[in-house]
Order: structure tokens, then sequence, then C-alpha cells
């Protein structure tokens, strides 16, 4: 993509905001009308392919781009969903299609595509044809066409747009209603015991004591969380963590194991798993799990610094200011932002 048709576009999405982009995220044609034709190609033969010839069954095109930190980490968030629910989709007999609509490097898109741990085949809007073709004005975005060739739905970025993407095929294909589809996405929210009720005020009290640079009290907080609900495995990671922290390895360990045991991708307790590793001086081992974590979630500023320091331990001075550099970077979109 040439450097000033990238840098306008790029321009463009940050004065229109990412933010709340739910409305309809396509500028040249509108809900139930037909889809413009665009192509694009496959990124690892080249072979194109236009919506056109897609007519007699129903797709989604997932469009994203790798320019930015916030685009990378909204781009993998969005896929990596879409891909939990790849069956889902193709029990409805739909297909799926993810363009990267920005051209970027290869580099980038195996980065975004890895950290989604996607196997949706991926294509490339080559010279932004598919982008002034339908306008798209938000990334990521997703477009769902039914069998006939007819926009059904297309909306950006939001926390549950893959929900709202769920929604929108059940609609299209009679299973489900507007309201029925509304009120799956608004539930009724359960009143929570008074057990959890307390744990949820020693566990935020434990945080408050945290920021005020008081461990102690924090863990005797998180302690008291625990007792009002055994199964809280946020508050088994945050004791375990500071345990750590003010030197008792071994009840460390039991606390952070309980958490992971319960809840196996709390990115706290990974890294406070891994920081025992360097603990030990098992160094190579700790910067394996570091460097799994950070493929894993390829958003989290915090596993980058950390992957930086698993470097630093290791004399590895290239990487460790590798990763600070990339923990720096995504922090400071997320500040922007």
């Amino acid at each position: 993509m040439p450097r000033i048709f990238t840098f306008t576009l790029t321009i463009f999405f940050i004065l229109i905001g990412l933010k709340n982009a739910t409305a309809f995220s396509f500028r040249e044609f509108n809900e139930r009308e037909p889809v413009p034709n665009a192509t694009v190609f496959r990124l690892d033969d080249s072979a194109p392919i236009s919506f056109s010839r897609l007519k007699g069954k129903a797709f989604i095109a997932i469009f994203w781009g790798a320019d930015l930190p916030e685009k990378i980490e909204r781009s993998v968030q969005t896929l990596r969903t879409i891909e939990q629910s790849a069956a889902f989709f193709k029990d409805r007999d739909i297909t799926l299609l993810s363009v990267n609509i920005q051209e970027d490097g290869p580099e980038a898109i195996n980065r975004v595509v890895g950290g989604a741990k996607s196997r949706i085949p991926v294509y490339i809007d080559k010279n932004g044809l598919a982008y002034g073709a339908l306008g798209v004005y938000v990334i990521p975005s997703l477009l769902l066409v039914d069998k006939h060739g007819i926009v059904t739905a297309g909306f950006g970025y939001s926390h549950d747009a893959v929900d709202r993407l769920k929604g929108a095929v059940e609609i299209m294909l009679g299973e489900k209603t507007e309201e029925q589809v509304a009120t799956d996405l608004r539930p009724v929210m359960e009143e929570k015991s008074e057990e959890e009720k307390a744990a949820g005020l020693h566990m935020s009290y434990g945080f408050v004591m945290l920021k005020r640079g008081h461990p102690e009290e924090a863990a005797r907080e998180f302690e008291k969380a625990l007792e009002r609900q055994p199964d809280l495995a946020r508050a088994h990671i945050e004791l375990g963590c500071i345990l750590l922290d003010i030197g008792e390895p071994d009840r460390a360990r039991q606390s952070i194991d309980k958490g992971l045991a319960i809840d196996p991708d709390n990115i706290p307790g990974l890294i406070c798993r891994a920081k025992q590793l360097l603990d030990d001086d098992m160094i190579d081992e700790a910067v394996m799990e570091f460097k799994q974590m950070a493929e894993d979630h390829p958003d989290s500023a915090k596993l980058r610094y950390h992957l930086g320091r698993a470097y630093d331990t290791k004399k590895e001075t290239a990487l460790a200011m590798a990763g600070y550099r990339e923990a720096y970077l995504l922090l400071l979109a997320k500040t922007n932002h």
C-alpha cells in the first residue's frame, strides 16, 4: 500500500475514533443492499476471490489492520473470538474471510493471525481496491452477506461485536427474532449473593491497599475474600503474587496454582508463575514461558515488559530492549486512546 495512502488512512481512523464503532461501518452501501463487488487475494498463493463469485453462499468478511498497536490489539481480539466461534458458523454453512485491508507486511500479519490463533483463510486487499469499493472506515469491521448477495449486517469494533454478528446470523437464517437476539445480548443481571458481595468488598479494599503500598494488609483482605468465596481465582492469584514478592515462595506457589486451576488464562497468574521460575534460577524456562504468553497475548504491555526483564536476566540486551520498547508502544497507544 502506498505510504501516502497508509498515512492518510491512519490519520482518518484516529480522527473518527474507534471507541464505540458500533454503527454501520461502510460508506459505499447500506444494509439490505447488494454488496459491491470487491476482489481480494489469498495470502499464501495470491489467488483472487471476488464477492460476486460467492453469490449462492452466505459469507462473513472480517476487515482488519496492523499498523497501530490499538488496531493490532482489536484485530487480535476480534479474530480470536471468531475463531472460538468457528463451529457456530461452520454448522450454518457460512464462509469466513479474514481480510487484511491495509496491505500490512508479512511480519505484522503473522503477528495478528498468530496472536489470535486464527485458522480462517487470510486475504490481502491489494492497492486498496476493496477499501475503495466498500468504503471501510472502521478497523476492524465485520460484514455479513446472505446467499443472495444482500448485505445483512455490518459494524465496526466493539466488545460484543462477535456476539452481535452471531445474533445477526440467527436473524438472517430465521432461527431467532430481533427481539430474542436483543434479549440475548442484554440479559437480566443476576443478583449477587451476600457472600459474593462481601468478597467483592474485600477484593476492592485489597487493591486499595496495594495502591497505597501496603502489601501485607492487601494480602489479608484477599484472604478474607477467599473465606467468603473460596473459588475466586483472582483472589488466589493476587494473594500468591504478593506472597511471592514478600518472600514466601511455597505459599505463593500453592495460591497461584489454585487460581490458575480455576482460571488457566489469567495473565497476572501466569506472569507470577513465570517470575517464580526466575527466582528459582530457571531462566531459560522463564524466558520460554514469557515468550509463549507474549505470542498468545500480543496486546499485553505487561507481558512484553516481563519478557524484556527475563531477557535482561539472561544478559541478552538487544532482546530485552526490544521487549521494553514494545511494552512502551502498547502503553502509549492505550494512553492516547
